[in-house]
Formats: C-alpha cells, sequence, structure tokens
C-alpha cells in the first residue's frame, strides 16, 4: 500500500515564505551594507515583516549567516551538477567542482564573512559540497583513473580544510581568484594522480558557470 505524502500545510508554507523572505532580503542588504553593518531591523524592514518576526526564525544576524551560506551553496551546486552531468570523465568532473567554487561563491558576501569563521565554514562545506565531491572521486578510482595516497575519509578532510582555508585567505585577495582557483585545482588533481600537464588541459577546457 503506498502511502501519500503530506503537502506542508497552509501554516508551513507561509512560515517557509517568511523564512525564504527573511533570507532573501538579507543577501541584498549584505550587498549592499556588507554582514557586520547590517542589523535584524533591517532585514524585517526589507522582507516587509515585524521586527520581532525577525526573531521567530533567528536568533540573531550572525545566526542566520550559515543559513544564507548554505542556501547559496546548494544553489551553486545545482548549477554545478548540471555542467557535470554533461562530462563523463571523473577528472572533468572534480574539475570543474573545484574550479568554479573558487571562482563564483566568492562573490557572495555572506560567504566572504563566514570564511573568517572557519570551523563553522567547514560544517557547511561538509554538508553541501562533500559528499557529491566524494562520489566523483570513488568513482574515478573504481575506473582506475585516480590513485590516491590515502583512505577516502582522511582525503575529504583534507578537502574539506584545504577548501575552507583557501577560501578564507581568498577573502581578502580577491585579486588572485582566478589563479588561485587554477592553481588549487592542480594541487586535487595531482593529489588523485593526474599529471600537471593534463590538469592544465582539464582547467583550459573547464566549462565556466556564467557561460
Amino acid at each position: 500500500m503506498t502511502t501519500a505524502t503530506a503537502k506542508p500545510n497552509r501554516q508551513a508554507r507561509r512560515k517557509e515564505l517568511t523564512r525564504s523572505k527573511l533570507l532573501e532580503a538579507a543577501n541584498q542588504i549584505f550587498l549592499d551594507k556588507g554582514v557586520e553593518n547590517t542589523t535584524a531591523t533591517d532585514i524585517a524592514e526589507a522582507a516587509d515583516v515585524a521586527y520581532g518576526t525577525f526573531y521567530n526564525y533567528f536568533k540573531s544576524v550572525d545566526d542566520l549567516v550559515p543559513v544564507a551560506v548554505e542556501e547559496e551553496l546548494r544553489n551553486h551546486q545545482v548549477k554545478v551538477k548540471e555542467l557535470q552531468n554533461q562530462y563523463d570523465d571523473p577528472a572533468m568532473r572534480v574539475t570543474i567542482g573545484v574550479n568554479t567554487l573558487f571562482k563564483s561563491v566568492m562573490a557572495t558576501p555572506a560567504i566572504k564573512w563566514l570564511t573568517q569563521k572557519p570551523a563553522i565554514m567547514a560544517d557547511e562545506v561538509a554538508r553541501v559540497l562533500a559528499e557529491d565531491a566524494m562520489d566523483d572521486i570513488r568513482n574515478g578510482v573504481d575506473k582506475g583513473d585516480f590513485n590516491i595516497p590515502f583512505d577516502f575519509d582522511t582525503l575529504r578532510t583534507f578537502c574539506i580544510w584545504g577548501i575552507t582555508g583557501v577560501l578564507n585567505d581568498l577573502s581578502s585577495k580577491p585579486e588572485l581568484l582566478q589563479a588561485v582557483a587554477d592553481n588549487m585545482t592542480t594541487i586535487y588533481l595531482r593529489i588523485l594522480g593526474i599529471s600537471d600537464v593534463k590538469a592544465k588541459k582539464l582547467i583550459e577546457a573547464c566549462p565556466r558557470l556564467d557561460q
């Protein structure tokens, strides 16, 4: 017997809509004023809700930021998967995942701000990005395309903290974004046993999210 999935009731839909409005308003204000200059009042007014409504969803602006970052990363990942799904080559899929990450998400004020809190940022990277990346790596190992130097759990931890550390550094050096993205892609491919010559070709052929 198949049980139909219950649809959210009107109250639940209203709450989700209000939450989305708060996050959308916050992201816009972050662009205009920066995270550190944004108040709960700013966000509530921009979302056209009562001031107290903000606190029904978030304890503070700092509490909202990781939620905004998670949504941004998930939106980014949807676009990345669309690009990756055009390729069967695990190496190209990894190239797309790493290269596009550094070059796109750093345009988001909430992510720039959260990179200064590495432990929280690492949690978001692990929650949203890590498993898809590890699936591509496992697939490459199974095909014999990758030769990793340590076990999958160690590699996963290395990738999460490597990405987090570079995002932290890039937040104050936006002019190095392209060079760092290409360099980190080369490093990750090198760890997977891909030669620098092949890595260069993969990076040159890597599609861009803005194409």
